[in-house]
């Protein structure tokens, strides 16, 4: 998932190719996480909404196992 996905100020997002409106949480959750990834990597090159210290660096994605992980 891209920052290109995420449409904040008509609360959708896109996943999968579907387009599904952001209920409360998830709208707060995603603010709070962009103001985390521009207070940790201002400068992160990185074009994937969720990044990590190491992918910070890089341009991949977060790997499954941190996905899985931070979702439980």
């Amino acid at each position: 998932m891209q920052p290109k996905d995420v449409d904040l100020g008509n609360r959708r997002i896109t996943v999968g190719g579907h387009v599904r409106p952001l209920d409360d949480l998830t709208h707060r959750a995603i603010l709070d996480w962009l103001d985390h990834r521009r207070n940790h990597w201002p400068n992160t090159a990185n074009a994937h909404l969720p990044i990590t210290r190491k992918t910070a660096v890089e341009l991949g994605p977060v790997g499954q196992l941190w996905t899985t992980r931070a979702t439980r």
